[in-house]
């Protein structure tokens, strides 16, 4: 008859003290001459456990804490986390700062691109322009999550302007860059054009 599988106190005594000591699986297992299936300490949840996890957090975009309620798992949050970190399907990364879109936003958008799609030469004579916010103390909005790498990335509004930052504007053409021009009070189109004055030399525009 086989040896039991179940340990004694006095086992796992010394499993423990041999622990701290930083001992390995298999030196412990041959220390008190006990397989190592029976020394390595039995996972707190189940790989159906594991798929389960995945699931909810790519369906539902929640916290650890909340699937490992959900779910009802004999474990800790942290372990939710472990499972999420081990997923080869999930990616903990901060969402991308976006303005939000509509539908209105994007046909728009849309019918611009094809209005132009065949413009050559005329693009010399166009500039682009565009603002960026620098926050001292990190971007608007430190958001992480648990993206699926099966799934477009999930974004966040950001606010336009707010204390402690700076606001530069800047644009580029044909024939080169401008230099940029720090926006000290909030933009309209008065102050827009203000700044385009005076930041955009007339050898910008000559071909």
């Amino acid at each position: 008859m086989g040896r039991s599988t179940n340990l004694s106190e006095y086992e796992k005594g010394q499993i423990d003290i041999l622990k701290d000591q930083g001992k390995s699986i298999r030196v412990i297992a041959g220390y008190i001459n006990r397989p190592k299936s029976t020394v390595r300490p039995k996972p707190k949840i189940t790989s159906r456990d594991c798929r389960q996890i995945v699931k909810s957090c790519s369906t539902n975009n929640t916290s650890t804490r909340k699937i490992q309620q959900e779910l009802n798992l004999p474990c800790s949050h942290t372990t939710v986390w472990r499972a999420l970190k081990q997923s080869k399907k999930l990616k903990y990364m901060k969402k991308s700062c976006k303005p939000p879109l509509t539908q209105h936003h994007k046909t728009d958008r849309l019918a611009w691109a094809q209005n132009y799609m065949s413009w050559k030469d005329e693009w010399i004579e166009v500039l682009f322009s565009d603002e960026k916010k620098f926050n001292l103390d990190g971007p608007d909005g430190w958001t992480h999550y648990w993206h699926d790498l099966r799934k477009e990335s999930g974004v966040f509004s950001k606010r336009q302007m707010g204390g402690g930052s700076v606001m530069v504007w800047g644009t580029f053409g044909f024939n080169g860059i401008t230099d940029l021009a720090f926006i000290t009070t909030r933009m309209n189109s008065q102050k827009t054009s203000l700044k385009k004055s005076f930041c955009i030399p007339n050898s910008l525009f000559e071909l």
